[in-house]
C-alpha cells in the first residue's frame, strides 16, 4: 500500500519515542533535577530548622517547568524512584559529587542541584547550578535570598536563569501565587503519594 511522507514521519517519530531513559521517553537531552540539600549558612543564633519539604519543592517545580523541544526533564516521581533504587533519601538532598555520580549512572545529559538555608525572619537563601554531565561543565548558576512567602517567585526566577542556556517552552509558574501552605500541600502530595488523608 502507498505510504505517504506524513505516515513515514509518524512511524519514525513513534520509533524514536520507544527509546527510554529510566522509564521515560528519550529526548535529545535529558535533564535530572535533584532535591536541594539543606545547609546552615547562618549563625546558630539566626538559623532555622530545615523544612524537608523544601528540598523536594525545588526538584518538583523545576522539573515540571523546564522543558523544551530538545530537552526532557525526568519527572519528580521518576527521580524519587532513581534515588530510592540507590538507597538515597530525597529529604537529605545530594552533594555535587553524589548527584554527578547518579546522573552519570543513569546517563543523564544535564542535571540541576543546589542548596538552601532558612534564616530567622522566614527568609530563605538558595544556590543552584545547571551542569552538563559529560563533558563536565557548569552551564548556569543562580543565587537568591528572599522571604519564604515569595518562594514561587524565587522558583520562577531560578527557572529563567538556569534555563537561559537551554530551550524553554513552559509558561511561568502562576501569575497569582497560591498561599504558601497550599503550595506546600501540593509538593508533599507528590513527594508522599501514599500518605493521602483517610475519609471517615
Amino acid at each position: 500500500p502507498h505510504v505517504t511522507a506524513a505516515k513515514r514521519f509518524a512511524c519514525a517519530l513513534a520509533g524514536a519515542m520507544l527509546l527510554s531513559f529510566a522509564g521515560v521517553a528519550r529526548a535529545a537531552e535529558t535533564l535530572l533535577v535533584f532535591p536541594f540539600r539543606a545547609v546552615n549558612t547562618a549563625s546558630p543564633a539566626t538559623a532555622e530548622p530545615a523544612a524537608p519539604w523544601l528540598a523536594g519543592a525545588f526538584m518538583v517545580s523545576l522539573a515540571e517547568r523546564i522543558q523544551g523541544p530538545y530537552l526532557l526533564a525526568v519527572s519528580p516521581t521518576q527521580t524519587l524512584s532513581i534515588l530510592d533504587a540507590r538507597g538515597r533519601s530525597w529529604e537529605q538532598g545530594q552533594s555535587m559529587a553524589s548527584a554527578l555520580s547518579i546522573a552519570r549512572d543513569v546517563e543523564a545529559d544535564l542535571m540541576i542541584t543546589g542548596t538552601y538555608s532558612l534564616i530567622s525572619g522566614r527568609r530563605i537563601r538558595i544556590q543552584a547550578v545547571l551542569v552538563q554531565v559529560e563533558p563536565l561543565k557548569a552551564l548556569g548558576s543562580a543565587i537568591r535570598e528572599d522571604s519564604l512567602d515569595a518562594l514561587q517567585g524565587i522558583l520562577e526566577d531560578l527557572r529563567q536563569k538556569l534555563g537561559a542556556t537551554i530551550w524553554l517552552t513552559q509558561p511561568a509558574f502562576l501569575k497569582e501565587p497560591v498561599p504558601l501552605a497550599a503550595y506546600e500541600a501540593y509538593v508533599k502530595a507528590i513527594l508522599h503519594p501514599d500518605a493521602q488523608p483517610t475519609i471517615r
